[in-house]
């Protein structure tokens, strides 16, 4: 029966193929066709055998059922992972052609509007929220088993093989049963809803030929016959054991498949595809989180079942691992120092499952794949690819956890892998490369931390062991050293001092590990590699033991004895060391030319020029760099001596030396007295392509240079920063107002005789006093070099030189006789006369007051030399203020009142304390101006920021009302400006002359009304009684303590500014006042009634009075 039934099945497929669309959509019609067709189909039964015969033939050919492994997730061993790979891909690949023969049930179809799919072995994953697969239950290998739905566990009976049957047709065969994915083919009976189950496909019942159409989120599979059914979960139910059947195609997520590979055939080819990603061979294995943390086994352990952690590179052997590969590609990391595999423990597959050393097994929790990932290494388990070796929690600390954990792409997960031997061989051709780096010689080291900080053997020890620490450099043996080279470019560091050579202490590759001194051994500890580590001529000191293992300051500490050891190579500044000659030789530079005086800046930034700070004269004064302000503490010149330059400031007379000699980078410079034979002050200066100077120090082969506006000594780098730039001056002093004193004696100063301003007028030197008669306006004189005019601000009038060698001052006619240049001798100017060429000269080189000025042949003298001080134009004291037209006429306070809003006015001058002012400068410049007589201040009434607003005294208040600003403008006259305005100046109204002419504020304009002059004088306050009258305490009910607050008015009302507090605490102390009377009232008017003498309030009025200086005294008036 068998034959008849075969051929049946084939003739009906011909009649299914040409009835199309209509056998689709009449699919009952297919059973009575075949019955009635069947004497018809007898006639072609010859035919329909032969064909029968051999499609059954080819079909009973298809390739050996694959059995099942004996190990699922927990225990994949990883050969019968690469056995049964290889075997199903070898099913595939035969079966493939076979079927696409033997399934005659396929239909003729477009096949582009199918899914193509790639051949090979996958779990048909459900896209419900379980993610079940479809599973033969039991794993049965009976035909006819229905196919259900189960959750995922890696067995042979939930993997297919993916047929590819051509023209987009699949089969889809069950690895552990050899068993095809059927339906029945009986299109007649897909209404029914009928069960998928798994069949040889070689009885004409069932179908196996699968479309695949793709949706949102994966495939459906419909049957070849009729698109319009395909794979679907019965109910849409998630639970395992849900049957799995036909039923009309809806795209529902019950339909929705995905095709996911068996982890064992992922793992075997990742293991395949990666196994050149790590060569066989010995290797610590590094975090490359933290790359001195390495894999270790805990304690050096020897026994299965030890931990495995991460932990400092020690280099011993339970930190080395030996990498080997089997044929599939997969690793075992044997320890080195035990014997024993990295193992997972109980070969779980489930995350965060600890990681150990064990007995090697063979299994798949000891075998790993390498993954190379960018610069590092990721070990995948062979337990479950979506697993890697992972440090707990991502902490690097000594001891951490090592584990399995979901592959999470975090650097925690990610390893270096190194070969000691080889990473040796890498640091002798590193150490060849840079042997040219450094010179044999002999050397101070300097750190890159703590200023002038140098490699120093601690106490100069000489034994075996001595520290070596940072320490200031002193140039002494202990701080210098040795350098040689050994036969492979190693340095060898001995110590001038012990003799004893640079050593990491037991030879430990462990960070932080001590540096000392030890005779020299040979070995590794005691071998260094200079490597460039940043511009300006740093170095790193790399270490022969180990890559990346340099010399260290510990913490970066800047402190003098800080520890020297070894640390991982970070880039910071606590790994710098620079190598610098500690017996230089500096060659001689030509004679540039350089005469004259000159500033100097760096060529890149002239605004700041070479300064010595705060213009001092003496020793050991710092250089450093400042906003150029013409003084001589910023000029200099070049003396050429035997090749070498002194470069001598023209304020000082002393030159720019090294400090100390020291050859460390950063040593400061400073000015010292000159010397010749001084090394430290010698410099070879050689002019740069670009037009600047480089200045390099021939004691210690330092260059000047400059930062943070300092000057010091460095090494060469033809950085910009040792690039200077020389500024010749054709005019050496600086325009300003000058006080000008001897060279021999700075108080005694230039100054008009009487502060005369008549022509003619004779110049002295007098003792300094701060008058306007020893003021003095340098001013360069236009077109002309070095040629100044020097006027009197006293008078206007220009110091001259009349015709009998006398020096006086005249009104400026332009002649040659009024006019100076200047030169610059022991820190001091001479001037020079233009019309005469002889010099400014004190007679007899007294500096005694009254000393006249002469014209004199020049003799280098002090007696002709002179120093400038800047001054300003009014300092603190008493004047009169003068009208600068006619200085007869004076400020006045009117009718010498004392009260608040008295008048301001010109009057005739009298002498009295009414037209006396004391000035005071204030912090911001300006300078407040209170009457003598009143102690009341000159006021702008109402603070009225606006011409014509009139002035009046006030009392103080500190106010901008108050305030004013004081400007020279030429011919012995100042205006003075309101510090609420500068446009605002003191005026005469109407410019008048009279007595009364009211004083104001005033837009400036020039004119002769608000020229001014001030002349000082001194006030002694006129003898006045005051009157203190006084009240008893209790009949008027007065509280305690009044007796501060009554006197306090009273001297108020008189000017004197004084606080209760004061008052209370000064002059009348708590502890010594028990009186019961008090001042009170207007000191003009009392009532005698009740009135009695109060002594004690007297005489600490009259004490406060005598303090002030002034001439009032009280008196009792009970």
């Amino acid at each position: 029966m068998r034959l008849p039934e075969v051929s049946m099945r084939c003739v009906c497929s011909c009649w299914q193929d040409r009835l199309g669309d209509v056998m689709r959509h009449k699919k009952r019609v297919c059973a009575l066709l075949r019955v009635g067709l069947f004497l018809g189909l007898l006639l072609a039964l010859p035919l329909v055998l032969k064909s029968g015969s051999t499609a059954f033939a080819e079909e009973s050919s298809a390739s050996p059922v694959v059995e099942e492994s004996e190990q699922t997730k927990d225990g994949i061993n990883s050969e019968q992972i690469q056995s049964s790979n290889d075997s199903v891909q070898d099913t595939i690949a035969n079966e493939s052609d076979t079927v696409k023969e033997s399934d005659s049930s396929t239909t003729a179809s477009d096949p582009s509007k199918y899914a193509a799919l790639d051949a090979g072995t996958y779990f048909l994953t459900s896209t419900l929220s379980g993610h079940r697969v479809l599973d033969v239950p039991g794993g049965s290998v009976s035909a006819g088993a229905a196919i259900q739905l189960y959750g995922r566990n890696e067995t042979a009976a939930q993997q297919f093989a993916l047929v590819d049957l051509g023209s987009r047709q699949y089969a889809f065969k069950n690895i552990k049963s050899g068993l095809y994915l059927c339906y029945p083919n009986d299109v007649s009976r897909f209404t029914d809803h009928p069960r998928l189950t798994q069949n040889t496909g070689d009885d004409g019942a069932w179908g196996f030929a699968w479309h695949a159409r793709q949706v949102d989120g994966g495939y459906v599979f419909s049957p070849v016959v009729d698109d319009d059914f395909a794979i679907d979960i019965a109910g849409a139910s998630d639970s395992n054991g849900t049957e799995i059947r036909l039923y009309q195609s809806n795209e529902s997520v019950a339909q929705t498949f995905t095709l996911e590979k068996p982890k064992a055939a992922i793992l075997a080819e990742l293991a395949a595809a990666h196994a050149s990603d790590l060569a066989d061979g010995t290797y610590y294995i590094r975090s490359a989180k933290s790359s001195w943390q390495t894999l270790d086994v805990a304690g050096g352990s020897r026994s299965s079942g030890a931990n495995v952690q991460v932990y400092a590179l020690n280099a011993t052997g339970a930190q080395t691992w030996t990498v080997s590969h089997d044929q599939n590609g997969f690793v075992t990391l044997t320890n080195s120092g035990s014997g024993l595999v990295l193992d997972v423990s109980g070969g779980s597959a489930q995350s965060g499952t600890n990681v150990q050393q064990y007995a090697s097994n063979g299994s798949a929790a000891q075998k790993w794949i390498a993954v190379k990932d960018g610069g590092s290494i990721k070990l995948v388990s062979a337990l479950d690819p979506s697993i890697c070796l992972d440090i707990a929690g991502g902490n690097t600390s000594n001891g951490t956890n090592v584990r399995t954990w979901s592959d999470n792409g975090t650097i925690a997960q990610r390893w270096t892998l190194f070969n000691l031997d080889v990473q040796r061989e890498q640091l002798d051709a590193l150490a060849q490369q840079n042997a040219g780096n450094i010179a044999d010689g002999r050397y101070v080291l300097a750190l890159g931390v703590g200023g002038a900080k140098v490699l120093d053997v601690n106490g100069s020890s000489k034994v075996n062991g001595g520290n070596v620490q940072s320490y200031v450099s002193n140039m002494t043996a202990a701080q210098q050293w040795d350098i040689s080279h050994d036969e492979l470019g190693y340095l060898i560091i001995k110590n001038v001092s012990s003799g004893k050579v640079l050593d990491i202490a037991g030879g430990s590759c462990t960070l932080g590990t001590n540096i000392q001194q030890y005779s020299s051994n040979g070995s590794r500890a005691q071998r260094w590699i200079a490597v460039p580590s940043v511009p300006g001529g740093s170095f790193r000191l790399q270490s022969a033991v180990l890559p990346d293992l340099v010399l260290d300051v510990a913490g970066g500490s800047s402190s003098n004895g800080a520890n020297i050891q070894t640390y991982a190579s970070n880039g910071t500044a606590a790994q710098n060391v620079r190598f610098v000659s500690a017996v230089p030789d500096v060659a001689p530079s030509d004679d540039l030319g350089l005469d004259g005086w000159f500033t100097i800046s760096l060529a890149s930034d002239s605004s700041r020029v070479f300064d010595i700070s705060g213009g001092s004269s003496s020793n050991g004064a710092n250089v450093q760099t400042y906003a150029a302000n013409g003084t001589f503490a910023q000029v200099f010149k070049y003396v050429y001596e035997n090749g070498y330059y002194r470069i001598v400031n023209a304020q000082s007379g002393k030159a720019l030396d090294v400090d100390g000699g020291n050859v460390c980078p950063g040593t400061n410079v400073h000015q010292w007295s000159g010397d010749g034979n001084n090394a430290n002050q010698l410099f070879s200066i050689v002019r740069n392509d670009d037009g600047s100077y480089t200045a390099t120090n021939k004691a210690t082969g330092l260059v000047l240079s400059v930062a943070n506006s300092n000057v010091y000594g460095d090494i060469p780098s033809d950085s910009a920063s040792q690039r200077l730039a020389f500024t010749k001056l054709t005019s050496l002093l600086p325009e300003g107002f000058f006080t000008i004193s001897s060279s021999a004696s700075s108080s005694a100063v230039l100054d008009v005789a009487g502060g005369s301003a008549s022509d003619g007028a004779n110049v002295q030197l007098y003792g300094s006093n701060k008058s306007i008669a020893q003021k003095w306006k340098v001013a360069k004189v236009a077109d002309r070099d070095n040629t100044y005019t020097v006027e009197s601000l006293v008078s206007g009038k220009v110091l001259t030189a009349d015709e009998d060698g006398n020096v006086c001052v005249r009104s400026f006619d332009n002649s040659d006789a009024q006019l100076w240049t200047a030169q610059i001798d022991k820190g001091g100017v001479n001037f020079v006369n233009v019309a005469t060429d002889k010099v400014l000269d004190a007679v007899g080189g007294s500096t005694s007051n009254g000393t006249n000025i002469r014209m004199y042949d020049s003799n280098g003298t002090a007696a002709q030399s002179f120093k400038l001080s800047a001054c300003s134009l009014v300092d603190s004291g008493t004047y009169t203020i003068a009208a600068s037209s006619n200085r007869s006429k004076v400020l006045d306070v009117a009718s010498g009142s004392r009260s608040n809003g008295a008048n301001v006015q010109l009057w005739s001058s009298n002498g009295s304390g009414a037209q006396k002012w004391n000035v005071s400068v204030n912090s911001d410049g300006t300078v407040s101006i209170q009457n003598c007589r009143s102690k009341k201040y000159l006021d702008v009434l109402n603070a009225q920021g606006a011409s014509g607003a009139n002035v009046q005294q006030w009392q103080g208040n500190g106010s901008s009302a108050q305030r004013w600003r004081v400007d020279y403008v030429g011919g012995g006259s100042f205006v003075i400006r309101s510090a609420l305005n500068d446009s605002l100046v003191l005026d005469v109204n109407g410019g008048a002359l009279n007595d009364g002419a009211n004083i104001q504020i005033y837009a400036a304009n020039g004119s002769d009304a608000q020229g001014f002059y001030f002349a000082q004088t001194s006030y002694t306050p006129e003898a006045v009684d005051l009157a203190v009258p006084v009240y008893n305490q209790y009949s008027v009910g007065l509280p305690n303590g009044c007796e501060s607050a009554a006197l306090t008015n009273v001297l108020n009302y008189y000017g004197f500014g004084v606080g209760p507090c004061e008052m209370a605490d000064r002059w009348i102390p708590r502890s010594s006042w028990d009186f019961v009377w008090c001042f009170w009232g207007d000191p003009h008017s009392y009532n005698n009634g009740n009135e009695i003498c109060a002594p004690g309030l007297n005489r600490a009025a009259n004490n406060f009075l005598a303090s002030r200086g002034s001439n009032l005294r009280s008196y009792d008036v009970g």
